[in-house]
């Protein structure tokens, strides 16, 4: 029996979606703007004319995957951190227990995780004065929903 072949479409998709689903999994939404850097990094080869191109070719990509259609772009420079976090509030309209939990990785670990922090965590801390650092995991993940809600509600994108 032969073993099918991917094409290189079918890697760059699957590569895209896996990238993707770990930054959504993880809820650090900021990692999924530098997804197409990650793939497509300076001095690496480009399947198009420039490293440019494959970078905003790969955003869209990010963008599908993410759910949103590329053609019903408005604003080029709207980041996909704010598409991540678009998903994340209409998912809550339709499927609220899904959404919940649907949570960045320092609010699951209580406490930020990575060498280099994002800054979350800190600003969880100040929001919820302390409250954040409870042993009850569903309390840290009701007092960030509360948090990312908040920020959304308002037309506020900085959560």
């Amino acid at each position: 029996m032969a073993i099918p072949m991917i094409s290189e479409a079918d890697r760059l998709r699957r590569e895209v979606l896996a990238y993707v689903i770990k930054a959504v999994k993880a809820g650090t939404y900021g990692d999924i703007d530098r997804i197409p850097i990650k793939m497509r990094p300076k001095g690496q080869p480009f399947s198009r004319c420039c490293i440019y191109k494959d970078r905003a070719a790969l955003r869209y990509r990010c963008m599908s995957a993410l759910g949103f259609r590329v053609e019903d772009e408005t604003d080029e420079l709207k980041t996909l951190q704010s598409y991540a976090e678009d998903l994340k509030v209409a998912i809550r309209e339709k499927e609220p227990e899904i959404s919940d939990v649907l949570v960045p990785n320092c609010v699951y670990r209580c406490g930020c995780p990575e060498m280099q922090s994002c800054g979350l965590w800190d600003k969880l801390m100040r929001e919820t004065n302390g409250g954040v650092l409870t042993g009850d995991i569903q309390e840290r993940y009701d007092l960030y929903n509360a948090y990312f809600n908040s920020c959304h509600e308002g037309g506020q994108q900085d959560g």
